[in-house]
């Protein structure tokens, strides 16, 4: 967690979605043969690693990624930058 002016909100919003597309590209056609396999293991072991709930899709994921960037985009356009707070 770091503060985050709203230049540099936009740049990490700009770069969430660029993620999420890239994400998207990489995984496209992975439904059967071995490297639908391979997907599902590395999606599997991530979801473990970030304690996510077995039933999470990488659907649910992109769009969480992509919430995201539209999160930190809107927060830019208004001229506020990011602070965490806990």
């Amino acid at each position: 967690y770091e503060k985050k002016s709203s230049i540099e909100a936009q740049d990490f919003g700009k770069r969430l979605h660029a993620t999420a597309k890239r994400l998207e590209r990489e995984y496209q056609g992975y439904g059967t043969g071995s490297k639908a396999a391979k997907a599902r293991a590395d999606w599997k072991t991530l979801k473990k690693a970030l304690g996510y709930p077995a039933s999470y899709t990488v659907e649910q994921a992109w769009t969480m990624v992509r919430r995201g960037a539209d999160w930190y985009t809107k927060v830019a356009v208004f001229g506020s930058g990011v602070e965490p707070w806990y």
